[in-house]
């Protein structure tokens, strides 16, 4: 039995060698370890493949490539340079670009003006949005447009020299600003404000005199009013005030319009604050007694008959407490009865009939028509006018904030905050807003690292090369020679120093800025005080101080310190000879030679023994070998004669020193150095060893019988049997199985015929037929038996009676259809179903 049946789990080829199966691959191919699967050869890996330039390694194979400027041979091997006019890849449209075209080898390279940027096509050149990228370096608002960007300011600050941050504008030193007496510039605005006795009007620049928002005082005229003096917690109000007493007489000249006579006293006056009365404000109405009730305003005790004094603490007389008149006045919270019409005379701060009502809210004084004049929710004395502010107010109409650093009611409290860490301590409570930067209850903490802000509640975001973040803005801070949001761009060429804001100071053609110190420098390949010297012959680099390394009479870049190699030399330092068959500048060019050796400098050709001409490109006539081909060949039987020494290639089939003798049996090729290997009584060719197999053989060695499906001389013909029917594997014939017949098996048996090739002879009753590979009768609808010959049994019908039949009532059942014949007086179709009597 031959080992390789079914391949043997083979990946690609199973040889049978003394009955033991063995593995082989395809060419490009190598058996793996487990010796049945087939790796690929990497030609190109083990120096395999006879490439000129570069190797491309395959599956199964490999193919070989060239250099730029060169192309592959006919051979698939060799690479020729291309001669091809040289064009600028820039000329035509602009090599493609948007802004700037520059030709190089692999075609146009493109770039852009400056704030612009490649899109993904390499060509198009669009907008670079500096203020979305963070190389702007805006401090406050970035306006970026095409092919760059501006920097703008908050109102009240101005764009800055630079370009880039925002100075304070004096709005102060504007003339358009129009304050009536003082100007404050403050950080970003200003502020107008106003001399001693004058308030700022609701326009916010005019100044109004408090004098002449005086009103004519009827018991108390009061000329000037000076600053106020608190005791702290602030309750009384003293104040000193130039007065001109009045008589009742006076009233009325002064309500005839008459001059008045008098003379200017000082008067010391007290008023009271916060609901308090009597002498140094220490009494309020919680203090009144003897069923006292507090009067409105809350300024005093309003006794019942029979009690006097502040606090209805003194008894009085009938006389004193009962009116002489039948009408009885009741005049209420120190209002006095006119005794003649019975009218009461309001005392300040109360009015009404009866004088029972306190002053509404914004007046005072007698009978409450003075106007107050209290700013910001102050509160007005009902009696004086005098006005207590609200925490963070102060002045006489409280029409002042808080200096800078006090709080509270009568800003009597000083402020805790660490000032130079605050924006602003409030005037109201003294709590702190503090700077970016800062947090704490006081602003006395510096925000941790990775935090900023005002009470440091942002997050920074990363700052590369060093940069730290800023604990006030959020940016980073970057080190000296980087930009931008990140600080992962370096200084633009000709700056250099801190957010490279610094301009080099490099005027030499041949320096350069160093990014950091903005130290002028000379560029790689200059020398001297001014850098204007080359670096001398062996030298290169920054002020030439390093050591070209190149050999076989190559020059050094100045620059950079790479070598220019002679013609015939290449390499790093032009220690390499050109590769064979290359010569000239740089081995780029193609020696000319067929064969033989090239010299690498002038790429002139040696030719070896067996080739002559200029490049060795002709080989000595077929009788003709040796130097100069001058030597005559001796070869037979179509021998061919080496050119180089004149020994003899047999051709197919010969052997001998001159080709004289032809293979012996059992060998094969050219000098009949093979063995043959044909199996299975194969011919062997003497030529070429190839196998002839007989027919229905296959394989190199025709060790394969046909598979399956095929026949003939090596396998090569295709069964065409039906039906499931083999062929034979050497003619081609088909075998037809049972109840087929024909050349191709095609044919079924005909009616009466079954059995290999059709030839027996069904023994069956007429109207039947039989099984065509078995012969068993198959009967028709109402018969049965072996050969048909028996009716069906009652009950049965149907194919081979193979049905039972389903009718009632003894009804007949049709053998053929099983169809129910029904009795009299039955029917449906099992005759279930009770009929009508037939009509008499």
């Amino acid at each position: 039995m031959d080992p390789c049946t079914g391949g043997n789990g083979c990946a690609h080829i199973c040889q049978s060698e003394n009955g033991v199966a063995r593995c082989a691959c395809h060419p490009g191919y190598q058996l793996s370890e487990d010796k049945k699967g087939c790796a690929d050869i990497n030609e190109c890996a083990e120096r395999l493949a006879p490439c000129s330039h570069r190797c491309v390694n395959t599956v199964g194979s490999f193919t070989c490539a060239c250099q730029p400027g060169f192309e592959l041979g006919a051979d698939g091997k060799q690479c020729y340079r291309i001669e091809l006019e040289i064009v600028n890849s820039c000329e035509k449209n602009n090599g493609g670009c948007s802004h700037h075209c520059e030709h190089a080898v692999g075609g146009p390279r493109c770039s852009c003006n400056h704030g612009h940027q490649l899109d993904s096509d390499e060509k198009t050149c669009i907008d670079l949005d500096e203020c979305d990228s963070g190389e702007a370096c805006c401090a406050q608002f970035c306006i970026n447009y095409s092919g760059g960007y501006e920097c703008s300011c908050q109102e009240g600050f101005q764009i800055s020299s630079d370009g880039c941050g925002c100075d304070d504008v004096d709005e102060c030193l504007d003339v358009s600003i129009i304050c009536d007496q003082l100007c404050i510039n403050s950080v970003g605005t200003y502020e107008c404000s106003c001399e001693e006795g004058y308030r700022i009007g609701s326009d916010g620049k005019t100044c109004i005199s408090l004098d002449d928002e005086l009103e004519e005082e009827e018991e108390l005229d009061i000329v000037k009013f000076p600053a106020l003096l608190f005791k702290s917690p602030p309750q009384l109000l003293h104040y000193v005030a130039t007065s001109l007493p009045l008589s009742h007489e006076d009233e009325d000249h002064k309500e005839q319009g008459h001059d008045i006579p008098g003379e200017l006293t000082d008067l010391h006056n007290v008023v009271c604050l916060d609901n308090t009365f009597g002498h140094e404000c220490s009494l309020s109405c919680e203090d009144c007694m003897n069923g006292g009730r507090c009067q409105e305003g809350k300024s005093g005790c309003s006794c019942l008959d029979g009690w006097g004094g502040i606090l209805c603490n003194e008894t009085r007389s009938p006389e004193t407490s009962v009116r002489q008149y039948d009408d009885i006045c009741d005049c209420q919270n120190g209002g006095t009865c006119d005794p003649l019409t019975g009218r009461c005379k309001c005392p300040p701060g109360v009015h009404g009939k009866t004088c029972g009502d306190g002053c509404p809210k914004g007046f005072f004084g007698k009978n409450c028509k003075r106007k107050c004049n209290c700013a910001n929710n102050g509160h007005c004395h009902s009696v004086y006018g005098a006005c207590l502010c609200e925490p963070g107010r102060y002045g006489r109409f409280c029409h002042l904030n808080c200096p800078k650093g006090a709080y509270g009611a009568g800003c009597s409290s000083e402020c805790q905050c660490v000032e130079e860490n605050t924006l602003e301590c409030s005037a109201r409570n003294g709590s702190c807003t503090c700077k970016s930067g800062y947090q704490g209850n006081r602003c006395q903490r510096a925000c941790p690292d990775g935090l900023w802000g005002s009470a440091c509640q942002f997050f920074c975001g990363p700052c590369e090369n060093g940069g730290q973040c800023n604990k006030e803005t959020g940016n980073c801070d970057c080190l000296p020679g980087y930009m931008g949001k990140a600080c992962t761009l370096f200084c633009p060429p000709g700056t250099y120093g801190k957010d490279c804001k610094q301009v080099c100071q490099c005027s030499a053609e041949n320096e350069e800025c160093h990014p950091v110190t903005g130290r002028c420098t000379c560029l790689p390949g200059y020398h001297g005080n001014r850098c204007h010297l080359r670096c001398p012959k062996g030298t290169y680099g920054p002020y030439c101080r390093r050591k070209c390394k190149c050999l076989n009479g190559g020059s050094c870049d100045t620059m950079i310190g790479t070598c220019d190699c002679l013609p015939g030399f290449i390499g790093a330092d032009c220690s390499q000879t050109c590769p064979e068959d290359y010569y000239g500048q740089d081995c780029v060019q193609r020696c000319s030679c067929v064969s033989g050796q090239c010299d690498p400098v002038t790429g002139r050709c040696q030719c070896p023994p067996g080739q002559v001409g200029a490049r060795c490109q002709q080989v000595c006539p077929p009788t003709k070998y040796g130097p100069n081909c001058e030597l005559k060949c001796t070869c037979k039987n179509g021998g061919l004669c080496n050119p180089v020494d004149g020994s003899c290639t047999c051709a197919l089939g010969w052997t001998g020193d001159y080709c004289e003798k032809e293979c012996l049996p059992g060998y094969y090729g050219p000098g009949c150095h093979f063995n043959c290997t044909c199996q299975n009584n194969g011919v062997c060719n003497r030529f070429s060893g190839r196998c002839e197999c007989l027919p229905g053989y296959h394989g190199r060695d025709c060790e394969h019988a046909c598979l399956p499906g095929f026949y003939g001389l090596n396998c090569a013909h295709i069964c065409d049997c039906k039906n499931g029917a083999s062929c034979d594997a050497a003619s081609g014939q088909c075998i037809c199985l049972a109840g087929f017949h024909g050349n191709q098996c095609e044919k079924e048996c005909s009616a009466g015929m079954f059995g290999d090739n059709c030839h027996q002879l069904c023994d069956c009753e007429r109207e039947s037929s039989c099984h065509p590979v078995t012969g068993k009768c198959l009967c028709p609808p109402g018969k049965t038996g072996g050969r048909c010959e028996s009716e069906c049994r009652s009950g049965q019908y149907g194919p081979n009676c193979s049905l039972k039949c389903r009718c009632t009532h003894t009804a007949h059942c049709d053998p053929l259809n099983g169809h129910c014949n029904c009795p009299p007086k039955r029917m449906g179709p099992t005759c279930e179903e009770d009929g009508l009597d037939d009509p008499q």
